[in-house]
């Protein structure tokens, strides 16, 4: 059992701590830097994996200037997109919106959403959706 309180930077990203593991009384607590995580695609938008439970998911989705993700919906989840950084056009049902970095919206469940950047800057976004569509545990 790891001391009360330590941090474990033994990851496979261990040289720039993308990923740290926090042991607290025993606990393992997964810490990112989101700043380090991120990862784009020149052929699409990108989605890295950072929390995933059987409750909830949380992504970074990162889009450079002319991608997106396309219109969809999801039965039985909600869905929020925070903006770390850029500015996204995102519709939800039939409304659009742009959003900058420091705002939130939220898709509810069986509601059409997807965001473009039209931008000429990358576009980073925290994603959150509960519960976890992908998992049946």
């Amino acid at each position: 059992r790891p001391p009360r309180s330590t941090l474990d930077r033994s990851s496979a990203a261990s040289d720039v701590y993308k990923r740290q593991n926090v042991y607290v009384r025993g606990f393992k607590m997964e810490v990112f830097v989101l700043n380090e995580m991120k990862t784009f695609s020149k052929e699409k938008m990108k989605k890295v994996k950072l929390f995933d439970t059987k409750n909830f998911f949380c992504d970074l989705y990162c889009l450079k200037p002319g991608q997106s993700q396309k219109i969809h919906a999801h039965q039985g989840a909600d869905k929020i997109y925070f903006v770390l950084e850029g500015i996204g056009d995102f519709s939800i049902g039939d409304k659009k919106k742009s959003l900058k970095n420091g705002t939130a919206v939220i898709a509810p469940s069986e509601v059409l959403h997807g965001v473009v950047n039209n931008s000429d800057s990358n576009l980073t976004l925290l994603v959150f959706m509960a519960p976890n569509p992908n998992r049946n545990d």
